[in-house]
């Protein structure tokens, strides 16, 4: 080996050295940076020269500078994030829905609770206008409990339909970000991404995926083609927009089809849900469930009302009951929870009489009469008459349907979706952590580990130093001394 070609060996290891020093400091420098994969220098021997002696080495060459990245955990990490996000976001709307219920002390429970004491208290005393008012004013509570419960679930729906249309502008501009990366990296070269644009992309993926459980599949050309539910979100530069519709689903604009979110925003639309849902673990069945017990209330409540009779005032005969709620039932035009009220011809501020309700059993039953009332009392556990007026006598050996027990159906549901869903959650964020910290040790960067190497390198920087420094000094008796004797 010539001493210029050793000068040549040197300097590849000076060279290399540096460059392994400055990707060291590197990955110190974004020690705390998000979505930061550690780097390191790929490195190679060059080709031998080859001499007298035989083949004799020219050094090192830097071949990469590549990031320890692991495709295996980001696919796990992605897929357990979007699924803890989704969780998540689902039992967030179900929370806030039980507070809207206000169960048990100031929900619908606590007034059809007072309603029914209202009727045990006019049945004992059905002569006294106290009582009458008292089964009045417990009336228009529970029709107001109805209505703020509808009014509260409505606002609660337009709320996720909001964060829903957030979201969605949330994803397209993500996607939009991947696009411009994607194409950055076309022009760095074909399959070569510099490490920190491939980071800045696989943190947007990672965003991405929470929000909507994208998937991401690599291209030959080194950009990534980012997928949700099979249709294309980003391919290379390329962005297929999505649009939030009114009722919560997304339309992929390219294809006109709905896509099949999962992430937060698919936790978000099956707490919306839709007419196929089960239990109570979303809105639109809780609301539907709401309905159907607020129907079920006005129907048993008038139908049995209607068999009483009033006493009269002295003026007028005894009459047979009328509807005590209006807007709700069967043969209401606007049914459910928001359209129950007080019967206008009930209320008092209509300047009509408590006399009016119909307490008594019979025509002639008198004011002391009060077995309609106690009847009205009764339809607490008393189980639902079918369209005929027939007892459904088989629900009624297993406790039958009433209206006590639907509404407990009702609650009960809904705290055990909360319940269950929470749990999922948990369950879901915890294999999600456990994914992260396990990314997190394969990719992140370790102070002691970079020390160790820092050192390391250094001490190689020294010694190709010291190759440099002898060489010199070889040279400079070759250049210098040599053939001076006799001179």
């Amino acid at each position: 080996m010539s001493n210029i070609s050793g000068l040549h060996t040197a300097a590849t290891g000076l060279k290399t050295a540096q460059t392994r020093m400055d990707t060291a400091a590197h990955n110190i420098s974004n020690v705390g940076t998000d979505g930061y994969t550690r780097q390191r220098v790929e490195t190679a021997a060059l080709s031998p020269q080859q001499t007298v002696n035989g083949p004799v080495g020219r050094g090192v060459e830097v071949t990469d500078i590549g990031r320890l990245r692991d495709a295996f955990l980001d696919e796990r990490v992605r897929t357990t994030g979007a699924g803890a996000e989704q969780a998540t976001a689902h039992a967030d709307v179900l929370e806030r829905a039980e507070r809207v219920m206000g169960e048990p002390d100031d929900g619908i429970t606590e007034a059809m609770a007072t309603l029914w004491d209202a009727f045990e208290d006019l049945a004992n005393d059905p002569s006294e206008p106290a009582t009458r008012e008292q089964v009045l004013g417990a009336l228009d509570d529970v029709a107001r409990r109805f209505n703020t419960a509808d009014r509260d679930l409505d606002a609660l729906a337009e709320d996720v339909t909001r964060q829903i249309r957030e979201h969605v502008d949330e994803v397209n501009g993500l996607t939009a970000q991947i696009a411009e990366v994607n194409e950055q990296i076309d022009q760095t070269g074909a399959g070569r991404a510099y490490p920190d644009l491939a980071d800045r992309r696989d943190h947007l993926v990672d965003e991405l995926s929470e929000l909507i459980g994208a998937r991401v599949a690599d291209t030959d050309d080194g950009s990534h083609r980012v997928t949700v539910g099979g249709l294309t979100l980003v391919e290379g530069s390329r962005v297929n927009a999505l649009e939030a519709e009114e009722d919560g689903s997304i339309e992929h604009q390219a294809s006109g089809q709905e896509v099949p979110a999962g992430g937060r925003l698919g936790g978000l639309q099956a707490a919306l849900g839709h007419e196929d849902d089960e239990g109570y673990a979303s809105l639109h069945a809780l609301r539907n469930g709401l309905d159907g017990l607020a129907d079920e209330v006005a129907d048993q409540l008038n139908g049995q009302h209607e068999q009483g009779y009033t006493v009269g005032d002295g003026e007028s005969d005894p009459s047979q009951g009328d509807d005590l709620l209006q807007g709700a039932g069967a043969d209401a035009d606007n049914g459910g929870a928001a359209g129950l009220a007080v019967a206008a011809g009930l209320a008092v501020a209509e300047g009509l009489q408590p006399s009016d309700i119909a307490a008594a059993k019979g025509e002639e039953g008198g004011p002391q009469d009060g077995r309609n009332a106690q009847a009205l009392a009764d339809l607490r556990d008393a189980p639902f008459t079918t369209d005929n007026g027939e007892e459904n006598s088989e629900e009624s050996e297993s406790g039958g349907e009433t209206i006590d027990r639907q509404l407990r159906e009702l609650v009960g549901g809904l705290a055990s979706s909360v319940s269950g869903q929470r749990r999922t959650a948990d369950n879901q964020a915890s294999q999600a952590a456990i994914a992260d910290e396990a990314r997190r040790g394969e990719h992140g960067v370790s102070i002691d580990e970079e020390m160790v190497d820092l050192m390391t390198h250094q001490r190689a920087f020294e010694a190709a130093s010291r190759v440099t420094s002898t060489i010199d000094e070889a040279l400079d008796v070759l250049i210098n001394r040599t053939g001076v004797v006799g001179r």
